[in-house]
């Protein structure tokens, strides 16, 4: 059960979030850690900057990663400014660019979307299964994808690759992070939260 946001930072907070951090050192799976902590601080009702400032520290933890490894100039420079922009809490669309050129430079593996799609379709697909409850999918997808312009297509085939466990642990992370963010959302203001998202990232 998720309830509504909190003004401010209770020992409940403190008592998630201290666990997590110790795995960041760990290693592992950065992305799922990440998606993990911030449903959980939802679901408590963890003020949004320190959900904000957690899920900035785990992101940068990964970055420093990927520097400590990287041998190439190029993609160290574009690392480097990637974290500097989290470091400044740079809003998610002027860092997404930066990743995709990373990932490009990287070459490993075939040719994916571009995050900003990415992200947007995972919160879409847990707009569809928050809203389906008693529904056709095809028609809740047809009611959350027409207004913003998605494809309906591509969102019921991303939906399904993640139901199926095809996904990628990113797509996945984002896609439970959305769904702990609106399960408890009327119909109203999840319809208002996807008009913001595809304004953001699909214009």
């Amino acid at each position: 059960m998720t309830i509504k946001p909190r003004d401010e930072v209770t020992v409940a907070d403190i008592e998630v979030i201290l666990p997590f951090i110790a795995q960041v050192n760990a290693g592992g799976d950065l992305h799922r850690l990440g998606a993990a902590v911030s449903q959980e601080l939802v679901k408590i009702g963890t003020p949004p900057a320190l959900k904000r400032a957690v899920s900035q520290f785990i992101t940068i933890a990964a970055i420093d990663k990927r520097i400590e490894k990287c041998t190439d100039e190029k993609l160290l420079a574009l690392l480097r400014a990637q974290r500097a922009l989290l470091e400044a809490d740079a809003p998610p669309e002027q860092i997404f660019p930066l990743a995709d050129l990373c990932r490009s430079l990287s070459g490993n593996g075939k040719k994916r979307r571009k995050l900003g799609t990415r992200c947007t379709l995972a919160i879409f697909s847990a707009a569809v299964t928050v809203l389906k409850k008693g529904r056709r999918v095809d028609d809740v997808i047809a009611e959350v994808a027409t207004p913003s312009g998605i494809n309906r297509k591509e969102l019921k085939n991303f939906r399904d690759r993640l139901n199926r466990g095809l996904a990628h642990s990113s797509d996945e992370s984002a896609y439970r992070t959305a769904l702990a963010y609106m399960e408890s959302m009327t119909r109203a203001e999840i319809m208002s939260h996807l008009a913001g998202v595809s304004v953001r990232f699909c214009t």
